[in-house]
């Protein structure tokens, strides 16, 4: 008797293992048995290798990744529809645009994947309780930048508004961010360019 009880304990357990892999697995996104988010990157057929800059960010910030070569059934799989695309957990950046690539990192995993630049650069995009806020990186004369601003104050969007021009603190953070044209926005980790829709959404789900 003893034994058909202990047949049926291990019965159900590795029913419900099986259950939970298979729940995890059918999430679209790239993540391990136990549901934490995992790092896959999609090239291009025949290819082995990601690009120089991406394998040199990702090994300099300790970041294990599995490489996948991009097929029929990729999208089906893991809603990707194209390369080069980085899959972190269920989000994506599709292109090589490293700055995104770490801003999504930093998201998933925190700020230890960060330098110390941008950790300090990065503590600016969240008030004294660790919430996002959106930052405008900008300058007076960029007429995106106004743009941004009146869309802002007509959706009735809160956003630190940085001039790089006349802030040197604001203009480090935005050289340490890799920031290299304006308008360049923030809702906590997550990085816009002149996306008010994206921006939007950002904050919606965030905030």
């Amino acid at each position: 008797m003893k034994k058909l009880i202990a047949l049926i304990v291990i019965g159900i357990a590795a029913y419900g293992a099986y259950k939970y892999r298979e729940s995890v697995a059918a999430k679209k996104g790239a993540f391990d048995e136990q549901g934490n988010p995992t790092v896959i990157v999609f090239v291009g057929r025949g290819r082995a290798e990601v690009s120089r800059e991406l394998a040199t960010t990702l090994a300099q910030r300790r970041i294990d990744y599995e490489v996948v070569e991009f097929a029929m059934d990729t999208e089906s799989r893991y809603g990707v529809r194209g390369y080069p695309t980085t899959l972190v957990g269920n989000r994506k950046v599709e292109g090589d645009d490293i700055d995104r690539i770490v801003a999504l990192l930093a998201e998933t995993y925190g700020d230890r994947v960060l330098t110390r630049l941008e950790q300090l650069a990065m503590a600016g995009h969240f008030d004294a309780d660790g919430r996002p806020v959106v930052v405008l990186y900008g300058t007076q004369w960029c007429p995106y930048c106004t743009r941004l601003r009146t869309a802002f104050a007509e959706n009735q969007i809160a956003f630190r508004d940085v001039d790089i021009d006349t802030s040197l603190e604001g203009k480090q953070a935005f050289e340490a961010l890799g920031g290299r044209g304006v308008p360049l926005v923030y809702v906590g980790y997550r990085r816009f360019g002149n996306d008010v829709a994206g921006i939007k959404a950002a904050i919606a789900d965030l905030m």
